[in-house]
């Protein structure tokens, strides 16, 4: 039986969703973050590296614990991304998109008609290896209902298009990529710039007043109230290797800290 989306549910009763990249191509790692509670696991193919068959297999550890598998991809080619769809992703997150026309693009390789263009098949492990118990209309109608969105505008054609890319009601969140957005305006490294900060500042108030949703970095559990105070309803919760790292670093802090002390003793 198709499960229906919890996050799509959360979406709409505007509840705050979190969000978590993951590099790992072991499964383990996604079911860990999945069973540590967090909405959305991201799995990461514009800076990892996942073949076809990593991203089936870490999106049926996902997604069997009842959490969002969503594919982050620089690819809008609408073939590509049904493909990577009938792998049993939950969604795409389609980053350094350009312009709504390739919004529309990842729209079409998501959902199936008449919503998009996404070639059917029954017998893939989105379908359930065609055991989803539904009429063929039913299938298609669920997984257009269930189906998640989201883009990052992270480019000057993006800014400049935002209204159009906003107008897309299938783009369920659009995010800003700060960083990329302060390189994009000649800011090299320095999303604090102030021209960058006013541009991604901009960008921010306007997703947040027209669609209700965005996504922004939470660097630690302290951090969380604030992001939400400030109208974010998607939290960025970082990386595995960032947990890893940081929790290892603090932990040697202390060690080094007391070695240091015992040898001016």
């Amino acid at each position: 039986m198709m499960r229906e989306s919890e996050l799509k549910k959360k979406l709409r009763n505007g509840e705050v969703v979190s969000l978590v990249f993951l590099e790992s191509t072991h499964p383990g790692t996604a079911e860990t973050l999945a069973l540590a509670g967090c909405d959305i696991i991201c799995i990461d193919n514009e800076h990892g590296c996942f073949s076809s068959e990593q991203i089936s297999n870490t999106a049926r550890a996902i997604t069997a614990l009842g959490k969002a598998a969503i594919l982050r991809t620089t690819c809008c080619d609408p073939n590509v991304i049904a493909h990577y769809m009938d792998c049993g992703l939950s969604g795409i997150f389609a980053t350094m998109v350009k312009d709504a026309k390739a919004c529309q693009d990842v729209i079409n390789g998501v959902k199936f008609a008449p919503v998009g263009k996404r070639g059917v098949c029954f017998n893939s492990r989105a379908a359930h290896f065609g055991m989803h118990g539904m009429s063929v209309e039913d299938y298609l109608n669920w997984c257009n209902d269930n189906t998640v969105i989201m883009v990052d505008v992270e480019c000057v054609s993006a800014i400049d298009d935002l209204d159009n890319i906003i107008a897309l009601k299938d783009i369920d969140v659009v995010h800003t990529g700060m960083w990329d957005l302060a390189s994009a305006y000649g800011h090299y490294g320095h999303p604090e710039h102030p021209e960058a900060k006013k541009i991604n500042d901009d960008a921010v108030a306007k997703i947040i007043e027209k669609t209700g949703i965005c996504c922004a970095y939470a660097p630690d559990a302290d951090a969380v109230p604030d992001v939400i105070a400030r109208g974010f309803r998607m939290i960025n919760l970082g990386g595995e290797y960032d947990f890893i790292a940081n929790h290892v670093k603090a932990c040697q802090a202390k060690i080094d800290e007391y070695n240091a002390a015992l040898k001016q003793a």
